[in-house]
């Protein structure tokens, strides 16, 4: 079934309280199947993938002995803004053949009293109808946050609600259908208790190394002409520090600096683009890292280590 099979379908099934939720499912039909529209760590790649398969397509072994009661069904993608968790969770969605439906706290919260928890309900139900389906949530620290003392009682009760349906559903048969529920965060260690016990696969996705930054650059730039006094080895080492987002935002602002300068040719046409050394060298004076401050680096690193802070 088509993409927009699958759409028109569930606009004609769903409930109105997951029909809110359409909006947010992912279409991966133009989602390369082999991960060549990202460059992350292979090992990192490795981790989801196999809790992914493991949780939905064979799920069967989950239903006897001692992991009736002991499934993963649910993984947390930290590390600093900008390192590609929600593209990292596309690709692996569409090598596993899930379909993914992405929420974040905005379309969440509400300011009216019981709407926060009809429209978690409406999301694990459009997700269950998605079945097999990974829920990625975006920037979970603003859903599920720690509870403290003085919280708001819709907030308790939002994240309550949350857990509920994340353990599943009472009928056995929509259990099975439960979603894998994919965390991101770049603030892990303001995610609640409870919810990390339910995603105890926590995979760090840091900032790129040099050899990482280059293959980056080797994606971004895989259908562009580069001029002999450029080269993506340099490249990777003059972006100590980038993300890559900061790598994807740099390689925009050099070829626009490059279309830019351009100049038609006697006929009026425009040659085909080659960047050069003075594209990029210009675009850095705008595109800085946006790297961690200290405080933050230091939360990232305990967090790393014992998996709270």
């Amino acid at each position: 079934m088509s993409y927009q099979q699958m759409m028109q379908h569930l606009e004609e099934t769903c409930a109105p309280d997951e029909k809110e939720f359409l909006k947010d499912v992912v279409n991966l039909e133009g989602t390369p199947d082999d991960y060549s529209n990202i460059y992350v760590a292979r090992s990192t790649i490795d981790a989801l993938e196999s809790n992914l398969i493991l949780s939905i397509q064979r799920a069967s072994e989950f239903e006897y002995g001692v992991l009736r009661n002991n499934r993963v069904t649910g993984a947390l993608l930290y590390g600093p803004p900008g390192t590609g968790k929600t593209l990292l969770a596309q690709a692996v969605a569409k090598k596993c053949n899930l379909n993914m439906l992405c929420i974040s706290p905005s379309n969440i919260y509400s300011k009216w009293w019981g709407d926060d928890a009809k429209a978690i309900r409406g999301a694990f139900g459009l997700a269950r109808k998605l079945h097999p389906c990974l829920m990625f949530v975006d920037e979970a620290d603003g859903i599920m946050g720690k509870r403290k003392d003085l919280d708001q009682k819709f907030v308790r009760s939002m994240l309550s609600e949350f857990l509920r349906e994340w353990d599943g559903a009472a009928e056995v048969e929509d259990r099975q259908k439960n979603p894998f529920i994919l965390l991101a965060s770049n603030a892990p260690w303001d995610i609640d208790s409870a919810a990390l016990r339910r995603a105890p696969v926590r995979i760090p996705v840091p900032l790129p190394t040099e050899a990482e930054r280059a293959g980056i650059f080797g994606v971004m730039l895989r259908d562009e002409q580069l001029a002999p006094n450029i080269t993506i080895a340099g490249l990777a080492k003059a972006t100590e520090a980038f993300s890559g987002s900061d790598i994807k935002t740099l390689c925009v602002a050099a070829a626009t600096r490059c279309i830019q300068e351009q100049k038609p040719n006697h006929r009026g046409a425009y040659e085909r683009r080659v960047l050069g050394r003075q594209h990029f060298v210009f675009a850095l004076h705008y595109v800085k890292a946006s790297t961690l401050d200290a405080e933050m680096a230091k939360k990232m690193e305990e967090f790393k280590t014992t998996g709270s802070y």
